[in-house]
Order: structure tokens, then C-alpha cells, then sequence
């Protein structure tokens, strides 16, 4: 392939253009001095570049940036099991009982009062999950971080603001937040799977769940500094401190750019190969962008048109694509961990 493909998709644009071919086999050198890419290597191996050789620092920003996303996420569902044995925390939301050695506050939460304030996060994520992909076809993927990056600030600000006895106040904080953190946890992955590039694919979607368990870990820590306070300090320190990580997500977010795929499919092919070239390190005009561009092209392609839902069973390897992918997260739930993380304190 010499050109770079057709940009009439482009919608500024009114007729098709190719770029200029590269005049010579030898690539630019990426900033920081990084072994250049040449069109004898993309032939020979498909692809030219490594993981080691080209991981840019652009692509490694962006991959601490979204997993953000991630530490959102594990922070959330990290906090939770230390307010339930917070003094302060029970005494505000728990309901009154007799003084014994295993409850030596006086008070406790039900089996139906701790279970709806630990499991309405989850339901929330369930819904946000089914709107997130939606709306991020629509507006894109960079614009609807921001979107639920709010939605989970409004979340924690409800359950900040409630007051004595309001737990049902705390249950619907919980509920909205995880709305918010449900769109993240579909929008992460996307962004970073349609962003960076193949070599290092795997490495960047990884850090997502990297953050996770930082997340987790993090908000273990926070809780264990504030639970002696004898004010609600205890446990709304730890809830204030969720909008550190979502501010860091929603306005960083704004400095990167539209992922390639998205501006591909919407007229905007121009952009989207300016991104590629970005994130890769080499010119608009190699052959690695070229392929590239080339495989998003393929699969918008496919893609046009009205398909059934039963297409994802009976495409080529698709029933078993689909059983992998549901047999690893149900496997997932049922070793208990998240029994650990929501109950661990208890």
C-alpha cells in the first residue's frame, strides 16, 4: 500500500485527497530518541515496531490518565467497608441496639440496611454500563468521560451532604455514583483500546484494573487514618477525596484527543490519522499508518448497516469469543473478592 487511504470520508472536505508518499524507507526518529521505523521492517513483520522501542511518552500518559477511571472505580468500592464499622458512621446510619462485645457502639446495620448501602453502587454501575456506549457514540468518547465523571461527583456530594438517620439518602448517593462509575468502566477500556497503539494495546487496557486495586488500596489507607475521628469527618474525608480522582479525570481527559476510531467513522479521517501518527511515533505517511487506517476502514464497513443481535453468536468464532469473555468475569466474581472488598471490615 503506498497511500495513504481515501480521506473522503472527511466531511470538511470536498473530494478525496492522499497524502504525499514518503520519499524515502527511513522514518522520522520519534521525539526522545527512539529507533526510527522503516518501511522495510512493516513489510517484514506486518507491523515494524515494539513495545520496547515505541511505547511514547504520549501513550504512557494517556494510559495513567484514563486509568483513572480504574482508581475511581476500586476507590469507590474500597471505602464502603470501612464505614460500616466507623462509630461515628453507625451512629448516624445504623439503628440502636444492646451494648455487647461484638457491638460495643450500641449500634448496627441490618442485613437489609448494609446490603442496600453496599449493593446499590453495583446496580447503579449495571445502568450505567447500558447507557455509557450509547452516549459515547453519539457525543464520542472524550466528552462523555467529563459527563460521568460529574454524574459521580454528584453521587458523593448526596452522600456527604446527608445528616442524621438520612441512610436512604447514603443508598442513593451510592446508587448515583455508581452510575457514574458504571459509564467509566465502559468508557476507560474503550478509549484506551482505540488509542493506543497495537504493540502495547494489551499493556495500556491492563491498567485499568492496575488502578483498581491501587484504588482499593488507597481508600483501605484513607479510612484507617480517619477512623478515630469522633466527628462525621471519619468517613466524609474519604468520600471528599473521591473528587480529587474524578477532577484529575474529567479535565485531564480534555488534553487529550478524540480517539481515531471515532473520528474515523464520523468524517473526520484527517484528525484521526494526526492521532495515529501521535501515538506511534512515526509519520502520517508510513505504512503502519497506513495499515491502520486500513483496518478501521475494514471494520466501519462491516459494520454499516442493520445487524441482528443473534450475529454475535453466529459469526465466525463469535459464540466462543462471547463464552470467554462471560466465563472469565462470572469466574472472576465467584472467587468471593468482592465479598473481601464490601465486607472485608465486617
Amino acid at each position: 500500500m503506498n497511500r495513504i487511504l481515501n480521506r473522503g470520508h472527511n466531511g470538511n472536505s470536498s473530494s478525496p485527497s492522499t497524502a504525499v508518499p514518503s520519499t524515502s524507507n527511513s522514518m522520522d526518529v520519534p521525539a526522545g530518541g527512539m529507533k526510527p521505523v522503516t518501511d522495510k521492517d512493516v513489510e517484514k513483520n506486518g507491523s515494524g515496531i515494539s513495545a520496547k522501542d515505541h511505547l511514547t511518552l504520549r501513550t504512557v500518559f494517556m494510559a495513567t490518565l484514563t486509568a483513572m477511571g480504574g482508581f475511581i472505580f476500586g476507590y469507590d468500592t474500597g471505602q464502603i467497608s470501612g464505614f460500616l464499622e466507623m462509630p461515628v458512621f453507625l451512629q448516624m446510619f445504623g439503628q440502636p441496639g444492646p451494648v455487647t462485645t461484638a457491638n460495643p457502639h450500641g449500634y448496627h446495620f441490618t442485613n437489609v440496611r448494609s446490603g442496600l448501602i453496599v449493593g446499590l453502587l453495583s446496580i447503579g454501575t449495571l445502568i450505567g454500563c447500558l447507557i455509557g456506549g450509547p452516549l459515547a457514540n453519539k457525543i464520542g468518547r472524550k466528552f462523555s468521560v467529563p459527563i460521568w465523571c460529574l454524574v459521580f461527583c454528584a453521587g458523593v456530594t448526596i452522600q456527604i451532604a446527608v445528616t442524621d438517620g438520612q441512610w436512604v439518602g447514603i443508598v442513593m448517593g451510592r446508587w448515583l455514583a455508581g452510575i457514574g462509575v458504571g459509564g467509566l468502566s465502559v468508557l476507560v477500556p474503550l478509549y484506551m483500546a482505540e488509542t493506543s497503539p497495537v504493540p502495547v494495546r494489551g499493556a495500556v487496557i491492563s491498567c485499568y484494573q492496575l488502578f483498581i486495586t491501587l484504588g482499593i488500596f488507597t481508600a483501605d489507607c484513607i479510612n484507617f487514618g480517619t477512623e478515630t475521628r469522633t466527628d462525621t469527618g471519619s468517613y466524609r474525608i474519604p468520600m471528599g477525596v473521591g473528587y480529587i480522582w474524578a477532577i484529575i479525570l474529567g479535565l485531564g481527559i480534555l488534553l487529550l484527543p478524540e480517539t481515531p476510531r471515532y473520528d474515523w467513522n464520523h468524517g473526520r479521517s484527517d484528525r484521526a490519522l494526526t492521532t495515529m501518527a501521535k501515538f506511534y511515533g512515526v509519520p502520517e505517511d508510513s505504512k503502519l499508518i497506513q495499515m491502520e487506517a486500513a483496518e478501521i476502514e475494514k471494520v466501519m464497513q462491516a459494520t454499516k448497516g442493520d445487524h441482528p443481535w443473534w450475529e454475535a453468536l453466529t459469526g465466525p468464532r463469535m459464540l466462543y469469543r462471547v463464552l470467554l469473555a462471560m466465563g472469565l468475569q462470572t469466574l472472576q466474581q465467584l472467587t468471593g473478592a468482592n465479598y473481601f472488598f464490601y465486607y472485608g471490615t465486617t
